[in-house]
C-alpha cells in the first residue's frame, strides 16, 4: 500500500518492505542507541542487528549475551559542553521486543501525514 501527500511523496508501508528489512538472528537481536542532549535539542544514533553478526562472540572482551531480554540505560554529562549529556540505551531481545515502538511510530507518522493532507 502506498500513501502519497500533496507533494506526491510516496511512503511505502507494506509487507515487502518489512520482509526486506528483516534479519533472522541465530542469537538475540541487539539495539544500541545514543542520544546527545544539547540543552534540550536531541541528536540520535542507532545501531540494530543480530548480536552475533555485529560482534565477535569468540573474543573474550565481547559482552556475554544475557539469557533473557534485557535493557540498560546510562547518562553522562559532557565536560566540553555546558547543559549537555550523552544518553545510551542497549537492549538484547528476541522477536519484536526490540521493535515494539516501531509499529506505533509508523501508525503515528501515517496519521500525521493524513492530517497534514486534510489541513
Amino acid at each position: 500500500m502506498a500513501l502519497t501527500n500533496k507533494n506526491s511523496t510516496a511512503i511505502l508501508v507494506n509487507s515487502g518492505f518489512q520482509q526486506r528489512s528483516t534479519d533472522v538472528c541465530e542469537t538475540k537481536c541487539f539495539k544500541w542507541q545514543q542520544l546527545l542532549n544539547n540543552s534540550g535539542s536531541f541528536s540520535k544514533m542507532t545501531f540494530r542487528g543480530c548480536y552475533d553478526k555485529m560482534f565477535d562472540l569468540m573474543n573474550p572482551t565481547t559482552q556475554v549475551i544475557p539469557d533473557h531480554n534485557f535493557c540498560t540505560m546510562g547518562e553522562a554529562q559532557l565536560a566540553c559542553l555546558s547543559d549537555a549529556s550523552v544518553i545510551e540505551h542497549s537492549c538484547w531481545c528476541e522477536g519484536d521486543y526490540c521493535n515494539s515502538v516501531s509499529r506505533l511510530t509508523i501508525v503515528t507518522s501515517i496519521l500525521m501525514l493524513l492530517l497534514i493532507n486534510i489541513i
